[in-house]
């Protein structure tokens, strides 16, 4: 037997309210009570729960399969911590450490070079364009500043 249920919740980072929709097998659920016997919180285990649905719905991260297994994770978390609403400095250094690792997917025998080398080598070579060389070098810059100050404006 499969039991429907719904909670209501709220985002920690945003206090916006959530209300969750889910199923559970009947065998999977617990009732705790007082030492009365009055029924009280009914639990399933969340690995248990299946179907389940937020509202309003959780915007999922871009993730392309086609991107290496070693960017997408990095660019997803970049995106949920933009997503919270978090610091523009951790949301930049964040960034940067994408652009590194894009950078040894592009050329992974070029990792002793500094960054902006690298970069420069990328775009003399032709493997990048000058408008992605230029992006390139504003997200580095932003995410040293970002690193080292700890401190940005959210500009973005």
């Amino acid at each position: 037997m499969t039991v429907r249920g719904f909670g209501l919740s709220h985002c920690p980072h945003c206090g916006t309210p959530t209300l969750f929709l889910f199923k559970v097998k009947h065998k999977h659920i617990k009732t705790i009570s007082d030492n009365i016997g009055k029924p009280g919180i009914i639990m399933a285990q969340d690995t248990f729960l299946s179907d389940v649905l937020s509202y309003p719905e959780i915007d999922k991260a871009e993730q392309d399969p086609l991107w290496p297994d070693s960017l997408r994770r990095q660019f997803a978390d970049a995106q949920d911590i933009l997503a919270q609403d978090r610091s523009p400095s951790i949301v930049l250094a964040t960034c940067r450490s994408v652009l590194e690792l894009a950078l040894k997917e592009l050329d992974p025998k070029d990792v002793g070079s500094s960054l902006f080398k690298r970069i420069e080598k990328l775009h003399q070579d032709g493997t990048i364009t000058t408008p992605i060389k230029d992006w390139a070098h504003a997200v580095r810059l932003d995410g040293n500043a970002a690193t080292h100050a700890g401190e940005l404006s959210r500009t973005f």
